[in-house]
């Protein structure tokens, strides 16, 4: 999932995204988990996403990360159960228990 804010609203074009999303949410696979972890972190970074989530559902945990100084810097990390609340956008509150409750 991604997302780019009202201020950011001309990023997006008929057919792409030219700039980087504000938010990103990543679902972890196993298959995937280096690139997720690491090398998409790094991309992410890079390209300015101010905050990218990593969701693994295998052990029900959230983790934020904050662009800081040009590097996506770990803020918090959740798991099991409470709310979980973006750094970016306050307004944006997910129930862990909710999201985690069909797996």
């Amino acid at each position: 999932m991604l997302v780019i804010l009202n201020a950011h609203a001309e990023r997006m074009q008929k057919t792409h995204i030219k700039g980087a999303p504000d938010l990103i949410v990543e679902i972890l696979s196993r298959s995937a988990a280096k690139l997720d972890l690491v090398d998409k972190r790094y991309d992410y970074a890079a390209a300015g996403v101010s905050e990218y989530w990593i969701v693994d559902p295998e052990t029900e945990t959230v983790e934020i990360y904050v662009l800081e100084s040009g590097a996506l810097s770990l803020k918090l990390t959740a798991r099991e159960s409470g709310n979980l609340t973006s750094i970016l956008l306050p307004q944006l509150t997910i129930d862990l228990a909710k999201l985690f409750s069909n797996l």
